[in-house]
């Protein structure tokens, strides 16, 4: 009985989302959107990227440290969790 409540709940919830995509699909003001998109943004030339930002040395060893720390941590719990699970 739950299982045959559960799928007609699933469907009606499908089939709420289902009818309002038909609303989309029959847009009849997507040939003027592409072409007012394309007169205002594709004729422009990209901007020229800025450089990245080097972070200085003494962040880049803060962030390598922890890193390296919890990579370090998790080996550890991990070793620790298969040794006590043998253990049992």
């Amino acid at each position: 009985m739950r299982r045959c409540v559960f799928a007609v709940l699933a469907g009606i919830l499908f089939l709420s989302f289902a009818a309002n995509a038909s609303a989309c699909l029959n847009d009849r003001e997507i040939d003027n959107q592409e072409r007012f998109f394309k007169s205002n943004y594709i004729e422009k030339p990209a901007p020229e990227p800025a450089p990245s930002p080097t972070a200085p040395a003494g962040e880049q060893l803060l962030v390598y440290g922890g890193i390296g720390g919890g990579t370090a941590l998790l080996i550890g719990a991990l070793a620790l969790g298969l040794v006590v699970s043998r253990k049992t």
